[in-house]
Parts: C-alpha cells; structure tokens; sequence
C-alpha cells in the first residue's frame, strides 16, 4: 500500500543517513503532496456532515443527570 506512513519508511531504508522524510513533510510539501496523491492507495478523507437537527436538550436536566451519575459512581467505588 502506497500511505504516508510507508512512504515515510521506505525514504529511511533508501536514504543513506538512514533520516528519510516524516509523513508530515509529504502533506506540508504541495508538490510533493500533489505527487503522493497520484499513487496513494489508502481511503481519502471525508469530512463528516454538521447535523441539521435542532438540539433539544435541557442543560439543567443534563446537569443533574451528570450529577446523579457521578454521585453514583462515587457511592460504588466507596461501599466496595
């Protein structure tokens, strides 16, 4: 698989200081990146969709949960 990680690993085996490149100088580097990109082998990045839906949660009701939960927790670890 061509990824930046292996590309990283095999400019370490070629180069003769045994340094080769990071993978973030392949991204940083935009002929290099664009060069990469040409034979990457791995799933490209999607970013994820903002949701559309209204938040209906009530921050007090949130907060006594957290609170119930958390005293919870607390009374379990000192009755054990």
């Amino acid at each position: 698989t061509v990824s930046y990680r292996t590309v990283a690993l095999k400019s370490k085996e070629i180069d003769p200081d045994g340094r080769g490149i990071h993978q973030n100088t392949i991204t940083n580097n935009k002929e290099l990146h664009d060069y990469f990109l040409q034979f990457s082998t791995t799933k490209a990045y999607k970013a994820l969709k903002k949701s559309n839906k209204p938040l209906l949660v009530d921050l007090e009701e949130f907060k006594y949960i957290n609170q119930t939960v958390t005293l919870n927790v607390l009374d379990n670890v000192i009755c054990s």
